[in-house]
């Protein structure tokens, strides 16, 4: 039994969610579930429980609780690995950092080394596909506001500006964790770009967000140019 997510990078705070990762005997998971369950409602009734559906991303069963007299927003994240599993096991260090290990009898728990040949390629891989899709669909954001349309222009301006620029940003700062998007960007990027990226992401107004669509079309090119280039 570890825990992973905030308390595998010891930066845990009063509003992280508890992440246990637990390894089970294969064709246990069922029981592992029941047996967790009920050491919560020991705890504090469940008030909310829901369960990923299977088969998950990641190939592990995993449920969310949310216990009745804890802060609603503090959360019990359950993953379970079957022993035998031949899923990967979440536990790349440089991607997840180092598990915090409760108890391990039979010294399963580890925390691996990041193929960082098979990163390489996958993020080359993501590379092509963004400048392509950057190249085609990079001025909807600008076309959608010549048109009136700034709600459509915001969607634009999510899906073909700001996640190709943190992408980019994080393939040169943070490659192990390329695929991340904004979440925990402060952790993995130089301050003076998370302050710039954080400029983008809020408008007062259409004039305003006109001159954001501009300058994020302007740093993704110049981010693609500069990775060519090499």
């Amino acid at each position: 039994m570890s825990l992973g997510g905030s308390d595998a990078f010891g930066a845990a705070d009063s509003l992280s969610d508890l992440d246990i990762q637990l390894d089970v005997v294969d064709g246990r998971t069922d029981e592992v579930f029941a047996f967790v369950e009920g050491a919560l409602e020991a705890i504090s009734p469940i008030e909310l429980r829901y369960a990923i559906p299977d088969p998950t991303w990641h190939g592990h069963r995993q449920r969310f609780y949310r216990l009745r007299d804890t802060d609603p927003l503090v959360l019990v994240d359950l993953v379970l690995m079957e022993r035998g599993t031949s899923a990967p096991r979440l536990d790349e260090r440089q991607m997840h950092g180092t598990p915090v290990i409760l108890f391990d009898k039979l010294g399963v728990i580890t925390a691996s080394e990041l193929d960082f040949e098979a990163n390489e390629q996958r993020m080359a891989n993501r590379f092509a596909s963004l400048r392509a899709r950057f190249e085609l669909f990079g001025g909807f954001a600008a076309k959608e506001l010549k048109r009136g349309r700034p709600i459509d222009a915001w969607h634009f301006y999510g899906s073909m500006l700001i996640q190709p620029l943190v992408m980019l940003l994080r393939m040169e700062y943070c490659p192990e964790r390329f695929e991340f998007s904004t979440r925990y960007l402060d952790r993995d990027l130089p301050v003076e770009l998370v302050s710039r990226v954080r400029a983008l992401l809020f408008f007062a107004n259409e004039t305003s967000f006109a001159e954001q669509v501009a300058e994020a079309h302007r740093w993704v090119g110049e981010l693609i140019a500069q990775r060519v280039a090499r």
